[in-house]
């Protein structure tokens, strides 16, 4: 008997190492699904949170170590398979879901270096810079989006890369380097369109670019996803308009949101903006009696609370009137006690409090030095807390008039020049005031100073020690500080005011005796039944009153 196998015997065998092969690729096949399974179920926890970028929770971690696990003994007993690339691919992103940008990062350049031939590795060097830019090293970031830039030029993920390095670019202040990508991005359709389309526009707005940054919002606003961010977009479209001191443009701005918003919360938000509109338009009466419509028809709200706030800005900027800012101020916790608004309001009130506490002293000091530092003191509240310089620079002029022997007063007559220069744009001015100052105190600290910024006026590194930057920021919204306007129109250009509409009263008919539930649930149905009329109504006003004043709105 031979040792060769019979043809029936070899073709046994055959099948049965057929089927062993088979089985070990079933079997690492199957581990690989099961970790990329566990993967996406992860990624689909991440997606339904505020911050998909955000390190895992408890939750969607334990599924990434699945994932990993299963994708580690693809490495470990399968390395020759042809799914190792993956799997290290799916290692990394899943360390970086967890928050090991490192260790995540080592995988990614494992997969770009060990697999030259490997189809995913565009993806290696892409998920490579968003685990440097997590992990705040922007400028490694940056250079691996250039690279797949640069080396993939038809990748799939590349539109995220010129999104994600345009925002790294505008993170580093260089608008100028992220606005091509964003223009041409901006362009596209979908999501990363309206992405960037969005990033542009506060670039530009940014950039004090306010036209171009008006137009990029409107488009913004016709992309949109939600009703909620398309009402932010015209928002800012009206941001734009108030930039420019082009207040009319605002208020219609505004009153085309108002007419056109669909939701409560949209027409509440618009009417805000357009009483405050109405008030730097010149229109204060008006606009403070449209902020106290609110209060009134939205009570204990977020509403309220922004109205009363915005009303005592109101009384503050435009009227001058202390006492009824400070009344208005006090309302803000009264009306919503978790408002953003109520330590903002709580700030202003303060320094009104000190504004009024240095005119006393300065009228009540027998020092002539104590007189002159109330005085200057007075000034930096007006311009770095109120963020009033045209007051300011009555002020610093006030000290140099009347305290002239002072020490303050070279500084004074300093600070002047720096507001013209900085804050109002006022190249000639500065220049003026700061040829005045060296000709009167020439050998003081504050001349030398003047003289470095009139033989170089662009540097603006050099700011005077007595002179922090400024505390104020534009918008006036939620979360930032209240914002520096732009001066009112001159009273020659500014529109004639309408008379406001006045809401009707409500009323009702006298009901049976009911019982003491029914009777409130009754009660409760009539006063929002009333409320909306009441708004109603109100909105009908000032589409009328806009139409008395221009003409030109149709209802």
């Amino acid at each position: 008997m031979g040792t060769r196998l019979s043809g029936r015997h070899a073709a046994l065998v055959a099948g049965i190492l057929l089927v062993a092969v088979a089985s070990a690729g079933c079997a690492y096949f199957n581990t690989f699904y099961t970790a990329k399974r566990n993967f996406e179920e992860a990624e689909g926890q991440m997606a339904l949170l505020p911050d998909p970028e955000a390190r895992a929770s408890a939750g969607p971690a334990g599924q990434y170590d699945k994932a990993i696990q299963g994708a580690t003994k693809i490495l470990i007993q399968y390395p020759t398979s042809k799914w190792v690339d993956d799997a290290l691919l799916l290692i990394g992103r899943s360390m970086l879901a967890k928050g090991d940008y490192e260790a995540a990062e080592e995988k990614f350049t494992e997969l770009a270096y060990n697999f030259p031939t490997s189809d995913l590795r565009d993806q290696a060097v892409f998920w490579a810079g968003v685990a440097a830019e997590r992990d705040r090293r922007r400028p490694e970031a940056i250079a691996n989006y250039d690279s797949l830039l640069t080396g993939w030029p038809d990748s799939k993920l590349r539109d995220q890369a010129l999104l994600r390095r345009a925002n790294l670019y505008l993170l580093a202040r260089e608008p100028a380097r992220a606005e091509p990508d964003l223009r041409e991005l901006s362009r596209k359709k979908g999501r990363i369109g309206y992405e960037a389309g969005l990033k542009l526009a506060e670039a530009l707005f940014a950039a004090k670019r306010f036209v171009e940054a008006r137009s990029e919002f409107e488009r913004v606003a016709e992309r949109a996803p939600t009703e909620i961010l398309r009402t932010d977009a015209r928002l800012r479209m009206g941001d734009c308009d108030e930039a420019l001191s082009d207040y009319a443009a605002a208020t219609e701005t505004y009153l085309t949101l108002l007419r056109e918003a669909r939701t409560e919360e949209d027409r509440a938000r618009a009417r805000l903006r357009y009483a405050s509109a109405l008030g730097m338009a010149g229109r204060a009466d008006a606009g403070l009696e449209e902020l106290a419509n609110v209060i009134e028809d939205h009570p204990r709200t977020p509403w309220a609370a922004e109205a009363a706030f915005r009303s005592g800005y109101l009384h503050e900027v435009i009227r001058d009137d202390f006492t009824a800012a400070r009344e208005s101020y006090d309302a803000v916790a009264q009306q919503l006690p978790s408002s953003p608004f109520v330590a903002q309001a709580a700030q202003r009130r303060e320094n009104l409090e000190d504004l009024e506490s240095f005119r006393t002293a300065r009228g009540d000091s027998a020092s002539v030095d104590a007189a002159a530092e109330a005085v200057f003191r007075s000034a930096e509240l007006y311009l770095f807390q109120l963020g009033k310089p045209d007051k300011a620079l009555e002020e610093y002029a006030r000290l140099s008039r009347e305290f002239p022997e002072s020490p303050l007063a070279p500084r004074a007559a300093f600070a002047r020049g720096w507001v013209k220069a900085r804050r109002l744009g006022d190249a000639a001015g500065a220049r003026q005031e700061f040829e005045a100052l060296i000709a009167a105190w020439p050998e003081s600290d504050a001349a030398a100073r003047a003289r470095h910024l009139l033989e170089q006026p662009a540097d603006s590194t050099f700011v005077h020690d007595a002179l922090p930057p400024a505390s104020v920021s534009y918008p006036l919204v939620p979360g930032n500080p209240p914002y520096v306007p732009p001066p009112p129109l001159a009273a020659s250009a500014r529109p004639a005011r309408p008379a406001t509409g006045t809401p009707a009263a409500a009323t009702t008919a006298p009901q049976a005796p009911m019982d003491s539930a029914a009777a409130a649930a009754a009660r409760a149905a009539a006063a929002n039944l009333a409320r909306r009329d009441s708004i109603r109504a109100r909105i009908d006003s000032i589409n009328a009153a806009a139409r008395d004043t221009s003409g030109r709105i149709e209802p």
